[in-house]
């Protein structure tokens, strides 16, 4: 990668990580030592269950009725648009609301 281009990558961590903005260090290895090469922002988020649109850690029909609810503008709460746009297409609309309801039937 050359200088000044961003990267973004997903690093997987234990649950012993707070949930906010920290600061990395980057390091390379170097002949068995490890020399600093860089520093990076980095913002852990907690990772969203496909589906759970109401963020209760399950996926069930009540997550379907939120987002009805969400795209007929009632704005539920709580409501995780990224969690509810379970095909992934950058919107919500009903076909997310199908799919969880598939995700109950075919867990």
């Amino acid at each position: 990668m050359r200088q000044g281009q961003i990267r973004k990558e997903q690093i997987y961590f234990d649950n012993n990580v707070e949930v906010g903005s920290h600061t990395l260090e980057i390091r390379d290895r170097e002949g068995g030592n490890y020399v600093v090469s860089g520093w990076t922002y980095l913002n852990i988020v907690k990772a969203e269950k496909p589906g759970d649109a109401n963020g209760d850690g399950q996926v069930t029909v009540t997550d379907a009725v939120c987002i009805i609810s969400y795209i007929l503008g009632e704005n539920p709460s709580p409501f995780s648009t990224s969690a509810a746009d379970v095909n992934g297409d950058g919107s919500v609309t009903v076909t997310d609301a199908v799919q969880v309801i598939d995700l109950i039937q075919n867990p």
